[in-house]
């Protein structure tokens, strides 16, 4: 099964390269760009090779080719999920998930496709991942957490038991939420905040105690 990145940011692409190398894949990897710009080429390990194509060129074999997603921010996951859909009719059973070796993730974690977890990151006993999940180094993910399609959780997060993070959510790095908080859908939490209490959704929320800054445009 080959495997095929969507979308295009470098520094993602990257980590993915790294991640699959230490995975022990040895095929080239097919990073589909969806956008008319020429991006600079990923940071590529030695030992993986990678061949990028533009959508136009592209045909999808869904009895051979694996998907990941290639960009890590909320919003652009969403858009660029969306555009392969539409246009390719790539479908959520499409994606794989990709975790580090390093990773620590429970036999009772729900992990949904798409997902990315980086080195370093703990997953509790009964956690949910939605679809196109991302976790970033360092993170610690408590039991029973729910995190929606399209979150990013960012380096060093701290995320207590039962908390429940809504769709497209981006939690910043440094962050602790506390046991039994619940965030909205297409927040986000500024770096090193401590979230004790509920935040709602389509808002920009900072500081320790995490308040509420402005209403989030970004839908």
């Amino acid at each position: 099964m080959r495997i095929h990145l969507l979308g295009y940011s470098e520094s993602t692409i990257s980590r993915i390269l790294d991640s699959l190398l230490l995975h022990g894949y040895s095929e080239e990897v097919m990073i589909v760009q969806n956008t008319g710009v020429e991006e600079t080429s990923p940071f590529c390990p030695p030992g993986i090779a990678f061949k990028k194509i533009k959508h136009e060129q592209w045909r999808f074999d869904p009895a051979t080719h694996s998907c990941l997603l290639g960009v890590t921010k909320p919003g652009v996951k969403k858009i660029v999920y969306d555009f392969f859909l539409n246009n390719f009719n790539v479908q959520q059973q499409n994606y794989i998930s990709l975790f580090h070796p390093s990773a620590v993730i429970s036999s009772t974690v729900k992990l949904g496709n798409a997902s990315f977890i980086e080195p370093g990151t703990v997953i509790a006993s009964f956690a949910i991942l939605g679809f196109g999940v991302y976790i970033n180094r360092g993170a610690t993910i408590g039991h029973h957490v729910i995190l929606n399609d399209f979150v990013t959780v960012n380096p060093g997060v701290h995320i207590a038991g039962h908390c429940n993070i809504g769709k497209g959510t981006q939690i910043g790095m440094g962050c602790s939420v506390f046991d039994h908080v619940n965030i909205g859908s297409n927040t986000v939490i500024g770096g090193g905040s401590i979230v004790t209490k509920d935040i709602p959704d389509n808002v920009i929320a900072w500081g320790n105690p995490c308040r509420i800054i402005r209403k989030n445009g970004k839908n």
